[in-house]
């Protein structure tokens, strides 16, 4: 089995998706919200990072973070004025080896024997 694993982050601002992981300015607020064919929901134009463990993962939500919109409150100095949705994306690929005698063998046991009359 192989795995991949790739990461986005997006913030909701002031009714805009800002991508977190996006490489400047502009890039983080192209990401938009579309329909696809089938009625499932996706962001267009969000930045995916593959990574291959957790201290990758990691440094994609660290970085994000420092990428969001924050404000002076009341209640905290350095508080978010937006809401985060950090995803992780995982597809998994299986394959089958085989050499050429299984191959033949398994062709074999689905033909039909041959019957000859008596």
């Amino acid at each position: 089995h192989k795995v991949g694993l790739r990461i986005s982050f997006l913030e909701i601002h002031k009714e805009q998706i800002n991508d977190l992981l996006g490489s400047d300015e502009k890039n983080q607020a192209k990401a938009n919200i579309r329909e696809d064919s089938v009625g499932g929901i996706y962001v267009e134009g969000v930045t995916e990072e593959k990574v291959i463990n957790r201290e990758e993962m990691l440094s994609c939500l660290e970085r994000g973070t420092q990428n969001r919109a924050t404000a002076f409150t009341r209640m905290n100095t350095h508080s978010s004025r937006s809401h985060a949705v950090f995803t992780v994306h995982m597809t998994q690929t299986r394959s089958r080896r085989h050499n050429g005698r299984n191959a033949i063998d398994e062709q074999k046991g689905t033909e039909e024997p041959n019957k000859k009359d008596e």
